[in-house]
């Protein structure tokens, strides 16, 4: 019973790091602080950011953002720029 229940909770353990998963961008070979990440539809992608330090992310010119959401609107700002990247 106890076989079953370990093999059981690993396998839910899998199905469920599996669905959380983010795309992690990858850094720039000529500076680590400049990452990137290649578009895919429907995938999730994790931007660090730090209190105080600017992050800025890039759009090809072809795409364009629909919707800017915060949880925090006291502590974190968003604007974006005149090409359209945030």
């Amino acid at each position: 019973m106890i076989k079953r229940f370990v093999t059981s909770a690993a396998i839910f353990a899998a199905i469920l790091t599996h669905a959380h998963a983010a795309q992690t961008p990858r850094p720039g070979s000529l500076d680590a602080r400049v990452t990137s990440v290649v578009y895919q539809q429907n995938n999730v992608v994790k931007v660090a950011a730090t209190y105080g330090i600017s992050t800025m992310i890039i759009f090809d010119e072809d795409e364009k953002f629909e919707t800017i959401s915060l949880g925090d609107t006291e502590s974190w700002q968003v604007a974006p720029s005149e090409k359209g990247n945030i």
